[in-house]
């Protein structure tokens, strides 16, 4: 078998519920993936179970799944992505394969409920599924669990997610991690919003207005300007593309559909894309930003 996993917390826990599955403990079997590099499917034998957790297919990437087939692959898709999801909408016939595609739940929460139908949510991929979906339906310890997980080895082979996620779930260690996830959010807090105020600026991005941030963050970098900018962007350059990621709160604003036109994709609230040139320049607003309406 082989399990193409997205390069995030996310995908890595899906892929540890992939493992605890499978019991297949072979690191050459768990391949993870992006939405730059072409998928090395030459990795996969012909006839083999070939498992895509939290990944999200495009029109210009699903071929790999008709190649897989005509290998003779067993093929198991589970992914939570809105654009997999409108992708499905436009070729219907992909809702053939095994899995689940389906929103509001991330890819790790949807890979458990699908082996393990009957079982209970285990509360820590709750709060994987919390903060990935940005619902913060669990408060802070969403969050708290993100940013403690970033403090250690949070590889899908890692032994905190079967300690963490298959009854009866490690307490100890779940509250080492919300503890030292905590202390981290603090120093975050009160670091961004030096970083926002002095090296930020405000631009536009297809007309929509947006505050603009050359850093690999999330939007807690942008501080209060989250809810006051119709978009935030942050982006990188990673030697070869700029990579840029969208954040809104605002409820006309589908950061996924941007994304898409450039290629990429993502939810409604956060979403990526990348770009051979820099898009962003330095542009004085001045509108009105809170009474932004979409045209």
């Amino acid at each position: 078998m082989k399990c193409f996993y997205h390069l995030d917390d996310d995908g890595h826990a899906a892929a540890a519920v992939v493992i605890n599955h499978t019991r297949n403990m072979n690191p050459d079997d768990y391949i993870e993936i992006d939405y730059v590099t072409p998928i090395p499917i030459e990795k996969v034998n012909p006839g083999e179970e070939v498992w895509f957790v939290d990944y999200s297919f495009k029109k210009n990437t699903i071929h790999y799944i008709d190649e897989l087939e005509m290998m003779g692959c067993k093929i198991y898709w589970i992914d939570h992505h809105e654009s997999s999801l409108k992708l499905l909408e436009e070729s219907p016939e992909y809702n053939r394969l095994n899995g689940i595609r389906a929103n509001g739940e991330s890819g790790a929460l949807l890979t458990f409920r699908y082996l393990w139908p009957e079982k209970e949510i285990p509360y820590p991929l709750r709060l994987v599924s919390d903060y990935d979906c940005w619902k913060f339906e669990c408060g802070d310890d969403s969050v708290y669990f993100h940013l403690g997980m970033q403090a250690m080895d949070n590889s899908a082979f890692s032994r905190v997610w079967q300690k963490l996620f298959f009854s009866p779930y490690d307490k100890e260690c779940l509250n080492g991690i919300l503890n030292t996830g905590k202390t981290i959010k603090n120093y975050v807090d009160s670091t961004n919003e030096y970083y926002a105020g002095h090296y930020g600026y405000e631009s536009e991005l297809d007309g929509i207005p947006c505050y603009v941030i050359n850093n690999k963050q999330n939007s807690w970098i942008f501080g209060e300007r989250y809810y006051t900018y119709p978009l935030c962007v942050v982006y990188v350059f990673d030697g070869s593309e700029y990579v840029h990621t969208l954040y809104s709160s605002h409820p006309d604003i589908d950061c996924a559909e941007i994304a898409g036109r450039y290629g990429g994709g993502g939810h409604k609230g956060a979403a990526g894309f990348s770009t051979k040139e820099r898009l962003l320049e330095r542009k004085i607003l001045k509108d009105n930003l809170t009474s932004y309406h979409v045209q």
